[in-house]
């Protein structure tokens, strides 16, 4: 019961454990929103939820209990693994891991097996076929006790897993055989929270200590890339997320409210920083969903328990869920991001783990299109991003529909002056009903030509100088370079001359001037250059 109330007291998140396979999925779920839509408890006794995993292939949760159970006829220690059908999530099967106790860490690979790393000491890891016949298990060298947080690498066939020890130790375990291949220590210590990018082949372990830590491996050489440390008064980290798509990690911190971290995937820095909204405390587990939502949601340590939502696509805090008085604690999380369903485990006593429809009921547009400038002949781009269960988009111009704009973006055709100021927004539309975007205005700069340009006294004396292209009522002021006001031209329509002289009628001398041109609602300005040469 002590290495339990260690796990308690560290409220550890293992995001990424059972959403790298989440894929093939083929429930139908119903839409409800941004809401709980179903429970699974733990019998009582069975104690927390320890660890959550999602296997797509076989559309079962898999989940294991907190509390060591003693066998005085083998003499060991175990703990159970729960196995729940993700269509019904009731009448889990229950197994036996012998020598697993606090299986906290769970992760699936790509083939059969389902993984349990005990937050224990001495620490261990077995698997267990998905069928839950076959079990193995392995153990770690002296002192690598504890495991706080794993990430697996299907392809590479290994897993790696932090320790919760100071200094911490990052294991690398050969996921055939659950043979430990080699290890780096961790000064920083208590590796609470991890994520890979097997793709550009790093892991980042987050440290839960007082100031926090990220340290990045690689996983090649398997030796440490660098060191990220948090600012003093930033708490450590306590969950962790990754979008490798868009090239982020994000790491929460153990501060009340919470913060978030987003971190810069390719020069490994700290891009922005979000403090989340009291009581959004202790953010101890997280899921992202990068396709259907574009969000980060996070599980607080809270009673009850709150979900806070972190818009991706514009870094902002968006409406938490609150979830019913007995589901608190929310320290591991796991996502099936094809059918937007969250799965959030408590640390109470009996566990739960909350099935969370993510999506809102109406789609919520989480990027509104903004106002766009082009020049005449070229297009212009507007887009917005959308949070929503299945959104079609109409754009229109000046409230009429657009031909084919069913897009989240949409690009004009080649613009011309009168399209100036016309204004564009987008109806985001599901089976629940319409929202409508706010609108964005169009500005086309008129391209202006100037002639003759240079002006020579000795072949154009007597000419003037000519501007053409220029938009409806626009009026004109000539500067010296030093920005000395000279002369204004009448507003004008397409064409505009100069005389070459100032507004007492005199001529100016040789040298550059800017002409300014602006529009008649004041929402463009054209700027340029005239060489006079007397």
């Amino acid at each position: 019961m002590k290495a339990h109330s260690v796990l308690g007291s560290l409220k550890k998140n293992f995001y990424g454990l059972g959403l790298i396979f989440c894929a093939g999925l083929c429930v139908k779920a119903p839409v409800f929103g941004f809401t709980e839509v179903d429970s699974i408890s733990n019998p009582v006794g069975d104690g927390a939820i320890a660890g959550v995993a999602i296997d797509t292939t076989t559309n079962f949760l898999y989940y294991g209990s907190s509390v060591a159970f003693f066998n005085p006829v083998t003499q060991s220690s175990y703990s159970f693994a729960n196995q729940a059908p993700l269509a019904a999530l009731h009448s889990p099967n229950l197994f036996q891991l012998p020598g697993i106790t606090l299986p906290n860490a769970i992760f699936i690979d790509s083939s059969s097996f389902v993984y349990f790393a005990s937050s224990a000491a001495p620490a261990a890891i077995g698997k267990i076929s998905r069928s839950l016949v076959s079990f193995s298990s392995g153990s770690f060298s002296f002192g690598q006790d504890f495991i706080g947080s794993a990430v697996v690498d299907p392809g590479g066939g290994f897993a790696y897993l932090g320790t919760l020890t100071t200094p911490a130790a990052i294991l690398k375990i050969r996921l055939s055989d659950l043979t430990e291949v080699s290890s780096v220590t961790v000064a920083a210590g208590q590796l609470s929270a991890a994520v890979i990018d097997t793709q550009n082949g790093f892991a980042y372990f987050g440290s839960s200590t007082p100031v926090g830590t990220i340290t990045k491996i690689g996983l090649s050489s398997f030796t440490v890339a660098g060191f990220l440390s948090f600012n003093v008064g930033e708490g450590g980290v306590a969950s962790a997320a990754i979008d490798v798509p868009r090239g982020f990690a994000y790491f929460a911190t153990v501060d009340s409210p919470g913060k978030v971290m987003k971190v810069q995937l390719s020069n490994f820095t700290r891009t922005a920083t979000l403090t989340l909204s009291a009581p959004e405390n202790q953010p101890t587990s997280a899921i992202l969903d990068p396709v259907g939502s574009g969000t980060l949601f996070l599980g607080c340590n809270t009673a009850p328990g709150i979900i806070a939502q972190v818009g991706l696509f514009n870094f902002i805090e968006m409406p938490n869920l609150i979830l019913p008085v007995g589901q608190n604690f929310l320290t591991y999380a796991a996502i099936d991001v094809n059918n937007e369903f969250g799965y959030f485990g408590t640390n109470t006593n009996p566990g739960i783990v909350a099935k969370i429809d993510l999506l809102p009921t109406l789609p919520t547009i989480q990027t509104q299109p903004v106002d766009q400038s082009a020049k005449a002949g070229n297009t212009a781009t507007f887009t917005i991003n959308v949070q929503g269960r299945s959104p079609l988009f109409q754009w229109q111009a000046n409230g009429v529909n657009i031909a084919g704009a069913t897009a989240s973006s949409y690009t004009t055709p080649p613009t011309a002056l009168t399209d100036d100021g016309t204004r564009f927004r987008c109806l985001v539309t599901n089976t629940n009903g319409t929202t409508t975007s706010s609108e964005a205005v169009l500005t086309v700069l008129p391209v202006i030509r100037v002639y003759p340009n240079p002006w020579r006294v000795d072949r154009h004396s007597g000419s003037l100088i000519t501007l053409n292209g220029l938009a409806a009522s626009s009026t004109i002021k000539i500067y010296t370079l030093s920005g000395h006001w000279i002369k204004t031209l009448p507003p004008a329509s397409g064409v505009a001359t100069w005389d070459v002289k100032n507004d007492v009628g005199e001529s100016v001398a040789s040298g550059y001037y800017f002409y300014v041109v602006t529009t008649v609602n004041s929402r463009q300005t054209v700027r340029g250059k005239i060489a006079i040469i007397q």
